[in-house]
């Protein structure tokens, strides 16, 4: 793992702290809510569990706070020039790169949520039995 995915995986752990906190929701409250075993919550804050999209997505849900405000509270306003600057980074320097055009906070949440839901979906298939 490079340093910045480090950065970006503490920042992560560090908003749903944050968000956590703000809700007053008790870890035991959140994790029973989830059917999560007790301690679940605290060992994927510390980092002693990795954090995996899908927890993150069910304790965000759990928290009532779309993926959207999330990533917003990760990357603050740079959020769009981060994502130019990644683009840029991986792609060939001779093509401009192209954005869609803007779409609101909650067409992109929208958006997300059927891509991970379909995503998940289809990892269910995979999964046997």
């Amino acid at each position: 793992m490079t340093p910045a995915m480090d950065e970006d995986i503490r920042r992560y752990r560090d908003v749903l702290r944050h968000l956590i906190e703000r809700s007053g929701k008790p870890h035991r409250t959140i994790e029973d809510q989830l059917g999560w075993s007790r301690g679940a919550v605290s060992k994927l804050l510390s980092g002693t569990n990795e954090l995996r999209v899908r927890q993150l997505l069910e304790i965000l849900q759990n928290l009532g706070v779309g993926p959207m405000i999330f990533y917003r509270l990760v990357y603050g306003d740079t959020l769009s020039e981060r994502i130019l600057e990644e683009l840029s980074a991986s792609g060939d320097e001779e093509q401009p790169v192209v954005l869609p055009p803007a779409m609101s906070a909650s067409e992109f949440d929208r958006r997300i949520e059927e891509a991970v839901t379909a995503a998940l979906r289809r990892e269910d298939r995979k999964l046997p039995g």
